[in-house]
């Protein structure tokens, strides 16, 4: 069970750090750490959520001997192993996103001299030495074109909840990664045009790549936009979350395609790339020629383009409409009945 947020035991003014007593506990100091990126308005909205939700899931809890509820400087780092241990042998990503967001609040800690040294960083030694490598798997996918139109047809019949079943809509439909899905909001696109326009900033690949991603939407997608922002009533994000919050979580779409979708061990809301990467490479016309360059395919994904660094070195071309056939040809392959 969850317990109500902690209180911090005092809140500084803006742009003053939070004074902490002694005794204050993980869940004291965690609540005036965010208290203090608030006040300084450090995170994006999205970001903010996603850590909260985080912390909700995996720290939160009322039993007494928690590590919550604890006084922070009682905790050492055999406990933050113990707590991360079953997290990473399960999701060693979201081990490692937990243990993250339990390095910014003790240092938070420290900078409050509640205590003198963090010990997560040890507890990351303890957990590398005393747990196995986890190897890291690829994400389980499908090929068959009838069991996904299977899938996209069960996505738009389920009862999920509006913004959860058009992220996954708009995710199958553009092969984006889901952090890029789920953030979108409606500047960034121009439906004259029928073009996507994703910030670098909010991509995966940051660097090395100056340029915006660009999607031409195939005419389907496009038409089916222009419905949902007539609905969107003057919403900034396509999919708004419940209540006050900007947008859905980042892990809605998955969660509901294990759970409500019931395609756990089968089939991730990021499957949707590599199944267009497999099939669309496949693909051949009449001639038996393929219909695509590796390239514009690459180019979709927003993957750097060429097996080799010299042969990326020299394709530095933009295929962004090259990759706007590779969506429409994938729209009506996937639409088709």
């Amino acid at each position: 069970a969850q317990a109500p947020p902690a209180a911090p035991t005092s809140v500084a003014p803006k742009g003053k750090k939070a004074k902490l007593a002694a005794d204050a506990t993980l869940g004291d100091v965690w609540t005036a750490y965010l208290a203090a990126v608030d006040a300084g308005k450090k995170w994006q909205p999205r970001h903010r959520k996603t850590s909260v939700d985080r912390v909700n899931k995996y720290l939160r809890c009322d039993e007494a001997d928690a590590l919550w509820n604890r006084p922070i400087s009682s905790i050492d780092a055999a406990d933050i192993a113990d707590l991360l241990a079953p997290i990473r042998a399960e999701t060693p990503m979201q081990a490692d996103k937990i243990r993250s967001l339990l390095s910014i609040t003790f240092t938070h800690a420290v900078d409050n001299r509640v205590i003198a040294v963090s010990p997560v960083s040890q507890a990351g030694s303890i957990l590398r030495n005393t747990t196995k490598a986890v190897k890291k798997k690829n994400f389980p996918t499908l090929t068959d074109w009838a069991k996904l139109r299977d899938l996209y047809r069960s996505i738009e019949n389920s009862d999920l909840e509006a913004s959860v079943r058009n992220c996954l809509k708009l995710q199958a439909l553009t092969m984006t990664r889901s952090g890029e899905v789920v953030g979108a909001h409606w500047d960034e696109f121009d439906l004259e045009e029928g073009v996507w326009v994703i910030p670098r900033a909010r991509m995966k690949v940051k660097d090395g790549k100056p340029k915006d991603h660009v999607l031409h939407l195939s005419t389907q997608t496009t038409a089916w936009l222009r419905q949902l922002k007539k609905a969107a009533k003057g919403k900034t994000f396509l999919f708004p979350g419940r209540l006050d919050a900007d947008t859905i979580s980042l892990d809605a779409p998955a969660k509901a395609m294990r759970t409500t979708l019931g395609m756990g061990g089968v089939f991730v809301p990021h499957s949707w790339r590599s199944a267009c990467s497999t099939l669309a490479k496949r693909a051949v016309g009449a001639d038996g020629r393929p219909l695509f360059h590796r390239a514009w395919v690459e180019q979709l994904l927003d993957h750097e383009i060429g097996e080799s660094e010299v042969e990326g070195a020299y394709d530095r071309g933009e295929h962004f409409e090259e990759a706007g056939r590779v969506l429409q040809w994938w729209s009506d392959k996937l639409l088709s009945a």
